[in-house]
């Protein structure tokens, strides 16, 4: 038997209600999502989701209404426990509370019967009182049936997640990142995107396959979505069921390894390669991890694929190297991590761009630090290179 701590429950609703609400005014849609506070759905966590544009508020936000989420559950199967421990008291003969209530219906009438001094009117008021305990045990019975009912409508309402379909904006469709539209994926895309582990498990356990795509044109499969989003335990429950890390999407072929470099998802890394996925994996323009992880800019994710085989001089698409990608993107410390690990300073795209080259095409607010790096290591400038 439960029996709730209403203001244990109550001061932990709070805590999240409160703490929900600081994550939502640093990532700034406090004031946009105020209608949407309670996040019941997925639809919520969809609109939530693609309207925050910085991933680590992103992954927070989604965690903590997650949190809620369990919360309220648990809670309501609190409640439920409850209830039907409510109605076997009631439906039990016994010496308790509702039979003593039963019996206090059936001898008040009797009593007042036997006190007349007649057997009919003693007779008759047992009899009375024996109906009328008996319908107030079958609506007290009724009413406890009823209550059970809707508590248990609420659990399947809560783990069905209340689904509905729903309609993206302009400004979140734009906040997505590659691979990351708001398409109707199945659940378990969803689900593994944002590391709900019990949405996850539930699907693989009504038999949705552990490979099943978004869609044709992208092709992206769970595993992809736990990777981008460094979901570690959501990647392990897929590997465990049999998802395959050498798979590639149809879109661009990546492996799962090229979205954990392209989102500087190092932890991610680790878990994929110790499951047998190819470092030097080259995808339809010949990038490999080691390109998308320097242009990430996460140096922990540069050093685990390097420490793992990666080749610190890889040519990917127009002969650029991970050292081009980092000076690209504006990643002074990737480029610094390179340079430490033995990267040319001076090494040529096919259009004949030097990494210095690469770093003063793009105004980045850290573009001069990251040319002084290259300068310090030897890195000039191309004079014949292509703009």
């Amino acid at each position: 038997m439960s029996r709730i701590h209403l203001d244990a429950h109550l001061q932990r609703d709070w805590q999240l209600s409160t703490g929900l609400e600081a994550i939502e005014e640093r990532a700034g849609v406090r004031e946009q999502h105020a209608a949407f506070v309670a996040y019941h759905g997925d639809s919520d966590l969809r609109l939530l989701y693609f309207s925050v544009r910085d991933k680590g508020l992103r992954k927070e936000l989604i965690a903590h209404c997650l949190q809620e989420r369990a919360h309220k559950l648990q809670y309501t199967r609190a409640r439920i426990e409850d209830a039907q421990y409510d109605l076997y008291e009631e439906a039990t003969p016994g010496f308790s509370l509702p039979w003593l209530r039963s019996a206090f219906f059936t001898f008040i009438p009797a009593w007042i019967g036997f006190m007349n001094g007649s057997a009919t009117s003693t007779i008759l008021g047992t009899v009375a009182g024996l109906v009328m305990g008996a319908i107030d045990k079958w609506e007290r019975i009724t009413s406890l049936k009823r209550a059970l009912l809707t508590l248990q409508g609420e659990e399947a309402l809560d783990n069905d997640r209340r689904i509905t379909p729903n309609v993206f904006s302009k400004r979140e469709e734009v906040s997505g990142s590659a691979d990351e539209w708001p398409n109707d994926d199945p659940l378990i895309h969803w689900y593994a995107r944002i590391g709900d582990v019990v949405g996850v498990t539930s699907e693989l356990a009504r038999g949705v396959s552990v490979e099943i795509k978004n869609n044709e044109n992208s092709g992206s499969r769970p595993l992809h979505r736990a990777a981008a989003n460094c979901n570690l335990d959501v990647i392990r429950i897929l590997i465990a069921a049999g998802a395959d890390v050498h798979t590639k999407n149809t879109k661009n072929g990546w492996l799962a390894l090229h979205y954990a470099a392209k989102n500087g998802c190092a932890d991610s890394i680790k878990i994929l390669l110790d499951a047998g996925s190819a470092v030097d994996a080259r995808d339809i323009d010949q990038t490999q991890p080691i390109h998308l992880a320097a242009e990430s800019g996460d140096t922990e994710s540069i050093v685990t694929l390097l420490n793992a085989g990666a080749k610190i001089e890889a040519k990917g698409c127009d002969q650029r190297q991970p050292i081009h990608c980092a000076a690209l993107a504006g990643h002074s410390a990737a480029v610094e991590t390179l340079l430490a690990a033995g990267a040319d300073p001076n090494a040529e795209t096919g259009k004949g761009w030097r990494p210095i080259d690469c770093a003063s095409r793009e105004k980045y607010e850290n573009h001069q630090r990251t040319v002084r790096i290259l300068e310090q290591a030897g890195g000039c400038r191309s004079e014949s290179a292509e703009v």
